[in-house]
């Protein structure tokens, strides 16, 4: 779809136009509709996003993709409780849902409810034990659990694959910190660095949402202060950079 380059080469007004006349011609487009109430929320159109929203749920009561984009506009506008139930309708749609079933566990975290959100990700990898992301997410979930060992058996099965390299040592890291193994996780966040400065924008599912939306930059922030604060640092070049760069 030409609206999604537009989107990656910020020309959102260009894609606006182009998904209306999308859906001018096919009223029932979903995939349009999602893109657009994505491009409606992050403009801080939120009601116009409600009303296309809620307009196509009526059309297409079966499509998960429009419980998600109702689940996204509820948690920026901090209804998680909301957000939790629409992401449950879209699993229960598409019980295959990636991003469904991270975004969920995610939310059940930040409302406290870590063993909810464990048992969420336990579920979906025993039907899709290929799924390295959510393996990712249950790892950060274990360890807001202060469950290390779990959570380094799945990174260490996770450690080979180049891709997730810098997550996995990252993860690492936090779970020396956490133990008191300053030396060690030091090395394991030099490790995270030579993955890649882009790691935590990549993989967002490392961060916990809080009660004021995604806490990316506060995961950023506490990545950087604790390079800064890991004593001899060769890494204050990378602390002093963007995590989009």
């Amino acid at each position: 779809m030409a609206a999604k380059l537009h989107i990656q080469l910020e020309q959102v007004e260009k894609a606006e136009e182009q998904l209306l006349n999308a859906l001018k011609y096919n009223p029932q487009f979903v995939e349009a509709a999602t893109i657009l109430a994505g491009i409606l929320i992050q403009s801080q159109r939120t009601d116009e996003a409600r009303q296309l929203i809620e307009s196509m749920i009526v059309r297409a009561p079966d499509e998960c993709g429009l419980y998600m984009a109702r689940a996204h506009l509820a948690t920026q506008e901090h209804r998680h409780g909301d957000a939790i139930a629409d992401l449950r309708k879209a699993l229960a749609l598409d019980s295959v849902q990636t991003q469904a079933v991270i975004q969920l566990a995610r939310l059940l975290a930040a409302q406290k409810q870590t063993a909810e959100a464990a048992v969420v990700l336990q579920r979906f990898l025993e039907d899709n034990p290929d799924k390295k992301r959510v393996q990712l997410t249950l790892a950060r979930i274990y360890i807001e659990q202060k469950n290390y060992d779990k959570a380094q058996s799945l990174l260490h099965a996770l450690s080979g694959k180049k891709q997730f390299s810098g997550v996995v040592h990252l993860l690492l890291g936090e779970i020396y910190w956490q133990r008191g193994y300053i030396q060690q996780a030091h090395e394991e966040y030099k490790a995270a660095v030579l993955g890649g400065s882009k790691l935590l924008s990549d993989h967002p599912e490392l961060c916990i949402i809080n009660e004021t939306g995604v806490d990316i930059e506060e995961c950023v922030a506490e990545f950087r202060k604790r390079l800064e604060e890991s004593g001899s640092n060769p890494l204050s070049s990378f602390a002093k950079t963007t995590v989009g760069e």
